[in-house]
């Protein structure tokens, strides 16, 4: 019963020692970073979260930052190591920069967000 006892706690100190560290990643494909859009342009967002062992949820927040209204958003229930998404929004009818926010998280609590902006104008 001895050996039982000690065996479980062993497999627990194992299991905590060995616990995820590792941030999931963002690549942001398309747009880049300071890319300029038209008014009320078709704009494409393309981006791929990783992990090294399982994504939990990933989320994205595209605002306009004249009025902040929101462009597109979705949180989503990934449960898998690679999540691609690939989705269009209408850029503002007036000047404005847009912020693009992704956000992603794995099973073991740990977080990354990446945030790139573009410009929308004539």
């Amino acid at each position: 019963m001895k050996i039982i006892f000690y065996s479980v706690i062993a497999i627990g100190l194992l299991s905590a020692c060995t616990k995820d560290k590792e941030k999931p990643s963002i690549e942001i494909t398309s747009p880049g970073e300071g890319a300029k859009v038209s008014l009320n342009a078709n704009v494409q967002l393309d981006f791929i979260c990783k992990d090294n062992k399982e994504l939990h949820d990933v989320s994205y927040l595209v605002t306009a930052n004249f009025n902040n209204s929101v462009l597109a958003t979705e949180k989503v229930d990934v449960d898998k190591k690679e999540y691609t998404k690939s989705i269009n929004f209408v850029a503002p009818s007036v000047s404005s920069l847009i912020t693009i926010k992704i956000e992603a998280e794995d099973h073991s609590g740990n977080s990354i967000e990446k945030t790139i902006t573009i410009t929308c104008s004539q």
